[in-house]
């Protein structure tokens, strides 16, 4: 078995603990753009496999980008923008002093709706087609099945 000769110049070594001293910022915008990427596809309707088959990875490489484990090139970021029918810079955090520790509404919403299941997120789909008009007809019947839902035996509705 051959030798394999591993460089351990003093440049190698400056440039690994350089990455370490930024990891954490460089850590934190790569899950960001990772919880955006998720957030995306999921109001979208998309599952990992099938957006990982359209940019070519696995849904277990599309598991790494939305949960920052590895991080996603430009190139793959326009793919996705592509398929998604979104710009790619819409998978990127706000850089605003603004937005700096505020919330973030795309993740927030695509956290409820990953929370709802297959049939939550079907109906939040289906919702989409219908009328206007249909909407507060349906709230009501939806806030009356909910209240109805949350009353103990015993109560009246």
């Amino acid at each position: 078995m051959a030798d394999t000769a591993i460089d351990f110049n003093p440049a190698a070594i400056q440039t690994l603990r350089a990455a370490a001293k930024r990891s954490a910022e460089y850590t934190d915008i790569v899950c960001a753009i990772g919880a955006r990427l998720r957030a995306i596809r999921v109001l979208a309707g998309w599952s990992q496999e099938r957006l990982g088959s359209a940019i070519g990875v696995s849904f277990q490489q599309l598991q790494k980008y939305e949960t920052g484990a590895n991080r996603i090139s430009a190139a793959q970021l326009v793919r996705v923008g592509k398929v998604l029918g979104c710009k790619p810079v819409q998978l990127l955090p706000p850089t605003s002093p603004e937005a700096e520790g505020s919330r973030d509404p795309l993740s927030e919403i695509a956290g409820v709706i990953g929370g709802l299941g297959s049939d939550g997120r079907a109906i939040l789909f289906a919702l989409s087609d219908l009328p206007p008009s249909a909407l507060s007809s349906l709230r009501k019947v939806i806030e009356t099945m909910a209240s109805a839902g949350s009353n103990t035996p015993g109560e009246s509705a």
